[in-house]
């Protein structure tokens, strides 16, 4: 008994060692019709797996090929908006509508600007900038190897009827226009360009205010999604928004057709879908993926992959043979046929229910490798496949999301900036969302206060940031991390502070590890740092840093602002003193010059008046303001009921009017406003009149004057000629 299970156990083992062994032993057992029967069946089971296995590979290059393609425009639209408000760019604009002299030089810098641009990034072939009315002014054009040429502007033309900049002067600020794809051959063409060469032309709005003031224009190559396409060494279209497809015939020649010319309407409908799918017509397999471009009308474009199906020979008459020598053979041996075929399938099975899995989205879906034939080698590089597929999805969300969240705060501060007044609660908001987004163990702003000369901790994050401005927290130029940056003008990044010279440890942060510091200056002037500290070794990468000097520059020129602003306030404030102390002391000297200072009106007659002011009258002085006299009084024997308002000239009293009316008279609202009008213009007027005087008292003394020089010049030059 124990050595028939030996030989089951040994026979089972070398049956489930080797596929080919499999074959070879019910090739011993069952007749050759019954080993076609189940090669047949054995070939069409692991071609379907095979395929559908090609397909999900296929799809998933696919996506891997549209997900770059995405980032790519990405990239692009935001070196558009970064030209778009590039400062050379704002000074051009800003020296055209001011019609200033300096203004073509700045077009010269803004030429040299975007030819630096251009060199650098070998994917545009040229760049344009055409104004509001759609001429060019200034159109740049690559000629590879970090070259371009600048073209004259005799040979410049109005863009006014091409179709990227009718449709960029529709979009709102940071939109971008997304052309079909062309070649230069259906396009008006630099005279550089390879004429065959595929490409596609991106436009974006540039706004001065709330105004339009241009459109920025870049033609990109598609040289880099042909080498990313070639490497595949598959057949691959590139489908734009209106049906039109790039292929390419060589390594070097590149095609531009129509889809509804070329494809059956059934294609065109599967693969213009906004939903990834794979569709097999006409003898071949047609795998498509979207691709979401980043414009605000969700312009998609579409990547599909042509491929023929796998051949399967015709099996009806093999299948009847098989069926017939099958019901010949022994009902023992049919039976340990089924149970081989059940040991064949059951591993291709269950690798076609992972792989759709897989296909559906689970990422998470594996294999567990049943034995260690070709089935089982497949089921291991299935594993392993999914695995590099699973992480690099993983990865490349992780980069998604902290590009987002990265942009996402600069976009949070950068509105703060642009908000709120440059004062403590701003910079308070500043440090605290940077560290609530990035998880940074503490972050500073040090400002240099400009009578003493050293860095001052104008705002701290948390409660240890609010116990050093409490202190007054402050810091010697050159001394420490943040003194060497106030001083120098350049960031700098610790990765290690215990392994920095120049750090100086602070018993408040014990847990700092490393650290970054960042100058906030305008020009070449610092105003101050921006100081984040990690309590994690390498805390900082180089975006980090990039990021952090963008927003260190922001409030540079917003604390920057804010100065300016307060001197300009003092100075206002102090003219606006001098002028109050002028009039004040005009209007003091005619109350002491003139004997009469109040008049009466009454009964269309003007006369003097050497009363004392009513109380009223008084009050209406002291409140700077409009009084009614609610009660009645007696003005020459007779009751009556009382208005008085000042007169107020530069923020000072120089007189005051009271109206007597009966006393069942009820001031109206529209009166109110017109007396309140009239006192204005008494004001000024009798202040013209005070202005007139002196101006004839001054003219009428310098004509005394200069009579008084005639007579003695008269009388000396007589004695002279004696």
């Amino acid at each position: 008994m124990s050595t028939y299970k030996q030989f089951i156990t040994s026979l089972k083992k070398y049956i489930t060692g080797h596929f080919y062994r499999k074959l070879a032993l019910i090739t011993t057992i069952i007749v050759a019709s019954a080993i076609v029967l189940i090669s047949v069946y054995a070939t069409w089971a692991i071609t379907n797996v095979f395929e559908e296995t090609t397909h999900i590979e296929h799809q998933t290059k696919l996506q891997i090929i549209s997900q770059n393609i995405e980032s790519l425009f990405s990239v692009i639209k935001r070196e558009m908006i970064y030209l778009s408000h590039s400062q050379p760019l704002t000074r051009y604009l800003m020296a055209k509508r001011e019609m200033s002299e300096s203004h073509s030089d700045k077009r010269i810098d803004l030429e040299e600007d975007l030819r630096v641009f251009l060199n650098a990034h070998q994917i545009y072939t040229q760049i344009q900038f055409v104004d509001e009315m759609g001429q060019e002014i200034i159109h740049i054009e690559s000629l590879g190897h970090g070259t371009s040429v600048i073209i004259d502007e005799a040979e410049m033309q109005n863009q006014i009827n091409q179709t990227y900049f009718i449709e960029a002067i529709r979009l709102l600020p940071g939109q971008v226009y997304i052309s079909p794809l062309q070649t230069y051959q259906n396009h008006a063409q630099p005279s550089s360009a390879n004429k065959s060469e595929p490409l596609v032309c991106l436009s974006m709005p540039v706004f001065l205010g709330e105004r339009l003031a241009g459109v920025i224009v870049v033609y990109i190559s598609l040289d880099s999604i042909h080498e990313l396409l070639q490497k595949q060494q598959t057949n691959f279209l590139l489908i734009d928004q209106d049906g039109y497809y790039l292929s390419y015939v060589d390594d070097e020649q590149a095609e531009i057709g129509y889809l509804i010319d070329d494809y059956s309407e059934y294609i065109v409908q599967n693969i213009l879908s906004n939903q990834p799918e794979t569709i097999i017509a006409e003898g071949q397999s047609y795998i498509h993926q979207p691709i979401a471009l980043p414009t605000d009308n969700e312009t998609k474009w579409h990547i599909t992959l042509i491929q023929s199906r796998f051949a399967m020979p015709e099996l009806s008459y093999l299948l009847s043979i098989s069926i017939i020598l099958i019901i010949v053979v022994s009902l023992g041996a049919g039976l340990f046929t089924i149970q081989i075929g059940k040991i064949i399938t059951k591993p291709i099975t269950e690798l076609n229910q992972v792989t759709l899995q897989f296909a559906s989205g689970d990422l998470e879906a594996r294999i567990e490798p049943s034995s260690d034939d070709e089935i089982g080698s497949l089921a291991t590089r299935f594993n392993t496949m999914a695995d590099k597929i699973k992480n690099f999805v993983d990865t490349l969300e992780h980069h998604v999301q902290e590009r987002t969240r990265t942009l996402g705060t600069s976009a949070i501060i950068s509105n703060k900036l642009n908000t709120m007044v440059a004062n403590d609660e701003l910079l308070q908001e500043i440090v605290s969302t940077i560290q609530n987004v990035f998880g940074y163990y503490h972050v500073h702003i040090y400002l240099i206060d400009e009578k003493s000369g050293y860095l001052v901790m104008r705002e701290g994050s948390g409660e240890i940031g609010q116990k050093l401005k409490a202190k007054g927290h402050q810091l010697v130029l050159g001394r420490g991390i943040v003194g060497s940056v106030a001083e120098t003008g350049e960031a700098f990044c610790a990765n290690n502070v215990l392994e920095t010279f120049s750090f100086f440890p602070n018993p408040l942060l014990p847990k700092t590890k490393s650290e970054l510091a960042v100058p906030i200056k305008k020009g070449d002037k610092v105003l101050g740092v921006l100081d984040m500290q990690s309590d994690r070794l390498a805390g900082f990468t180089p975006e980090d840093l990039t990021l952090m000097q963008s927003i260190a520059d922001q409030v540079a020129v917003v604390i920057d602002n804010a100065r300016l602003f307060q001197s300009m306030h003092a100075a206002l404030d102090e003219v606006e003193s001098l002028n109050r102390k002028l009039t004040r002391q005009s209007w003091s000297n005619i109350g002491e010059k003139t004997k009469v200072t109040n008049y009466v009106f009454s009964n269309g007659e003007i006369s003097p008046s050497v009363g004392d002011w009513s109380p009223v009258m008084e009050q209406a002085v002291l409140q700077k303001q409009l009084i009614q006299q609610n009660g009645e009084y007696q003005v020459d024997e007779q009751s009556s009921k009382s208005l008085a308002i000042p007169l107020i000239l530069r923020d000072e009293i120089v007189g005051v009017i009271s109206i007597e009316v009966p006393p069942s008279r009820e001031w109206s609202e529209d009166e109110l406003i017109t007396v309140q009008s009239i006192s204005d213009q008494v004001a000024l007027a009798i202040d013209t009149a005070r202005l007139a005087r002196e101006t004839e008292q001054r003219a009428a003394r310098e004509e005394i004057i200069a009579s008084m020089t005639q007579s003695v010049w008269a009388a000396i030059i007589p004695n002279r000629k004696q």
